[in-house]
């Protein structure tokens, strides 16, 4: 299944987003799902190798370099499941985050360290954390969520 969605990116500030897409599953019980695309916004030259489904240079995590300010029209393609409940209309959830720079750096810190990971050459991966004498990440998030009946 392909879904094109556009969204409005703020002028005169940086913004960080994550892309979350979700479909149903059998059982009637909605799931995150592995997307694609295409799109070089979902491009991360830092995401070296594959890793937990994700294709090599393939982020859900970005910022707005590309569409600072802009009106931006992106399409991803997504498994399309059925469920085997004949009373669930089947659906897909394709929500869209603003999130803060916090939780951005905390998420492309995680995402570096899964592809590095297995590798006992690579360099360590530094956590950041923003917690005043403890560890741990104080970030947020604001979704923009639809739902798509098909």
């Amino acid at each position: 299944m392909s879904i094109t969605a556009k969204f409005m990116d703020p002028g005169d500030e940086k913004n960080y987003y994550r892309l979350l897409v979700r479909s149903l599953q059998f059982g009637g019980i909605y799931v995150n799902d592995l997307f694609s695309s295409t799109d070089i916004l979902f491009e991360d030259k830092n995401i070296s190798v594959s890793h937990n489904g994700w294709p090599v240079f393939f982020s859900n995590v970005f910022d707005d370099t590309i569409c600072d300010g802009a009106s931006y029209e992106f399409t991803v393609e997504i498994r399309q499941r059925q469920s085997s409940d004949e009373d669930v209309v089947p659906y897909v959830v394709i929500e869209l985050q603003q999130i803060s720079e916090a939780f951005y750096k905390y998420l492309k810190a995680i995402e570096i360290f899964n592809c590095s990971a297995s590798d006992i050459y690579a360099e360590p991966v530094r956590i950041p954390s923003n917690v005043e004498g403890g560890i741990g990440i104080v970030g947020s998030l604001t979704g923009n969520r639809h739902i798509l009946y098909f």
